[in-house]
């Protein structure tokens, strides 16, 4: 009994609580829910589904450049409607915006 405990303590230092992110969660289904149906429909088909913006152009019948454009115009849609929050941490671009030591000042 014991060795289970230490391994579920050894295990919740390394692997984060899924119910951490509920709120983030909840925020970008809600602002998924707000966008217009081609946004959803394209965010949908590469975050969700993985497909590639090749594969993308493919289902939707459209060249694989008009897929990159809808898809960066609709993360643009998606990141104004949730805001700059839930970029991870290392993200591109919550690196560019963290503040440094200077700016703390």
């Amino acid at each position: 009994m014991y060795k289970r405990q230490r391994l579920r303590r050894r295990l919740a230092a390394v692997i984060p609580d899924p119910g951490n992110d509920v709120p983030e969660r909840l925020a970008v289904r809600d602002a998924l829910a707000r966008l217009g149906a081609l946004d959803r429909e394209v965010l949908t088909l590469t975050v969700w589904e993985g497909l590639e913006p090749r594969e993308v152009a493919e289902v939707l019948g459209v060249n694989a450049a008009a897929v990159r454009t809808r898809l960066s115009r609709a993360r643009a849609r998606l990141r104004e409607l949730v805001g700059d929050d839930l970029d991870p941490p290392g993200h591109v671009s919550s690196v560019l915006t963290a503040p440094t030591p200077e700016e703390d000042r």
